[in-house]
């Protein structure tokens, strides 16, 4: 392989290091913002699914250290760290498909959760404070429901 070619794969090496650091950094702000945007909406949901943007937020640290650490290797020509580096890409690979398939897999079973969910909350609908009211009112009125359809 001539040096020409070494750069070029050094090059395309920190490039998609990049791509994947910002990735990383995506994940960090999707949940944070599911963190802050949803948050009214706990009510519906059990407090098992409350951590999802806290693992999103993690996930996206680890993905974004992992890639720095690409960088850092390709950049020096440290042959460990590149090793490291790609064991563990892989590994990220195989649980980031993992989850998709049960995400997939589960999609129905978690609407079916939900609407239970609604439907069991219902019943403290104007009856125990103003934030189950507030928040039923306020999901009808972006939803276009009314009580019944609920």
């Amino acid at each position: 392989m001539g040096e020409g070619d070494h750069k070029v794969i050094k090059f395309l090496l920190l490039v998609f290091n990049l791509l994947f650091w910002v990735s990383g950094i995506g994940l960090i702000i999707a949940g944070a913002l599911a963190q802050t945007v949803y948050q009214p909406y706990i009510l519906f949901i059990n407090s098992s699914y409350v951590s999802a943007p806290v693992l999103l937020i993690v996930i996206g640290a680890i993905i974004s250290i992992i890639a720095f650490f690409g960088c850092c290797g390709s950049s020096k020509e440290n042959y460990c760290m590149l090793i490291t580096f790609a064991v563990l890409l892989s590994i990220i690979f195989v649980v980031e498909l993992a989850g998709g398939i049960a995400a997939y897999v589960e999609k129905g079973r978690v609407q079916g959760y939900l609407a239970d969910n609604l439907k069991a909350n219902l019943g403290k609908y104007n009856v125990t404070d103003n934030s189950t009211t507030g928040l039923y009112d306020k999901t009808q009125v972006m939803f276009h429901l009314t009580r019944t359809s609920i």
